[in-house]
């Protein structure tokens, strides 16, 4: 880009070759951030969802999933719905 820029300083008037790859480049560029803002905001939704498995896993590592009494009511309750 920059070469553009020395090259159309040096041509002067003729901005026609120098518009044509300066809009060329700016419009590829803008399709770079466009993809890489979207990588990005990708990575992190992945980042937060790979967190929150990691927080499901410890918990239920750390819970305790002991019976201390059954409820028949409960049991019998699922059976009639």
């Amino acid at each position: 880009m920059i070469g553009f820029i020395e090259e159309n300083a040096r041509r002067g008037s003729d901005n026609t070759d120098f518009d044509e790859h300066y809009a060329k480049i700016s419009a590829e560029l803008k399709e770079l951030q466009k993809i890489k803002t979207q990588y990005t905001e990708q990575q992190a939704r992945q980042d937060s969802f790979q967190r929150r498995i990691e927080d499901m896993k410890k918990f239920l590592k750390t819970a305790d999933c002991k019976l201390s009494e059954f409820d028949n009511q409960l049991d019998a309750g699922k059976r009639y719905h």
